[in-house]
């Protein structure tokens, strides 16, 4: 009995909403507000009228086309008004803090060079709330970072603490680390000069790690060879957090995001912070 009250209630709130949702403007009321349920664009309304001569027995039944805009705010729509989903190209960069970008004592040959190419897959974007030229939004997307190391380096724990460690190899064609996070954005978003022109975005992400290794590429003998170690030998913290911000046109833009949170577990390995500066495709 109580599950049939709890159905029988959850259809009436369906049954408000849904007859909330279909009301019709009448012509000359101009501009409405807009709650969750209503949505702007074309409606139908029918009218009926007294047949010629008919003296009201019979009418005739027209159709016009009502068309308006809304102002207001929107709530949970998920339509897709920001500019998050696509690819992004970043310079992918550790440094020692934005007031010092140099890497800590200890940590200098970790220095990352200027072909540090990461790259991300934003799967999607939603729009959460909208006021005017302004939206909310969140999405999901995947983050590679490559970062490869100046000096011929790799990493190694040590009782506990990851540690850079030169490389005995001779020719080394490249050493590097690489991470890969989920991650989920919240974001707020300006459109300049009208849908499909400028915007600027800024806003958070939070990422879970989702995997992480060293890979140092060397020749000897005329052969080619690749040394990998996993991330669970390297003291990698398993979460990060970030603020971002970007700007652009149409379908294109700059994105920049700096992580203040640690690439390493706190006392288990150099204080180490990662920043993104690239372009972005969005669609």
């Amino acid at each position: 009995m109580k599950k049939l009250l709890i159905l029988v209630a959850l259809a009436s709130l369906c049954a408000a909403a849904r007859a909330q949702g279909d009301t019709v403007p009448q012509p000359g009321q101009g501009e409405l507000k807009e709650d969750r349920f209503f949505r702007p664009g074309a409606y139908k309304k029918r009218t009926a009228q007294p047949a010629p001569g008919s003296e009201g027995v019979s009418e005739e039944v027209s159709e016009e086309v009502v068309v308006f805009k809304v102002k207001g705010n929107r709530w949970f729509d998920f339509s897709k008004d920001g500019h998050w989903a696509g690819i992004n190209v970043n310079y992918s960069g550790l440094i020692g803090g934005l007031d010092h970008w140099a890497m800590p004592a200890g940590a200098e040959s970790m220095a990352t060079e200027a072909n540090s190419i990461g790259v991300q897959f934003n799967l999607f974007d939603m729009t959460f709330y909208r006021y005017r030229s302004l939206v909310l939004f969140t999405g999901l997307g995947v983050e590679i970072n490559n970062f490869r190391f100046s000096d011929n380096v790799t990493l190694r724990s040590d009782n506990g603490v990851t540690l850079p460690e030169p490389v005995v190899f001779e020719d080394v064609a490249k050493s590097k680390l690489v991470t890969t996070y989920l991650n989920l954005p919240v974001m707020a978003e300006l459109s300049l000069g009208g849908k499909g022109k400028g915007y600027v975005n800024f806003g958070g992400v939070v990422g879970w790690r989702m995997s992480g290794h060293t890979k140092v590429k060397y020749e000897m003998g005329g052969q080619t060879y690749k040394l990998k170690q996993d991330a669970k030998d390297l003291n990698l913290a398993n979460f990060h957090a970030g603020i971002c911000i970007g700007g652009g046109y149409s379908h294109f833009g700059l994105a920049v995001s700096y992580y203040p949170t640690q690439i390493f577990k706190d006392g288990h390995g150099p204080y180490v912070q990662q920043v993104n500066i690239g372009i972005s495709l969005t669609y």
